[in-house]
């Protein structure tokens, strides 16, 4: 196994869809996908991973930390105790 950094970005011109940008390392993004709805953090980067062909077979290893990353979701995503008033920010 190997280490592959890569990075992206989540950009949105409201009132228009998500966009889920793959850093070419040249100093341009690469549009992936386009989402109505704003992706949690794991789905992002499993869209990332999706779109640099990334497999599955290190699933559960600690080689798969390194490209999928050990959260899945940020602070304001994980709504533990179902505490917000609203998901209208989401979308």
């Amino acid at each position: 196994p190997f280490i592959l950094p890569f990075s992206g970005a989540l950009f949105r011109a409201y009132p228009g869809p998500y966009q889920t940008l793959l850093d070419t390392g040249t100093g341009s993004y690469r549009l992936i996908e386009h989402n109505a709805k704003r992706p949690a953090l794991g789905e992002f980067k499993e869209q990332l991973r999706q779109a640099l062909k990334i497999d599955d077979t290190d699933k559960g290893k600690a080689s798969d930390v390194l490209t999928r990353g050990y959260k899945t979701k940020t602070w304001f995503e994980e709504d533990a105790d179902n505490e917000d008033e609203s998901s209208n920010w989401i979308s």
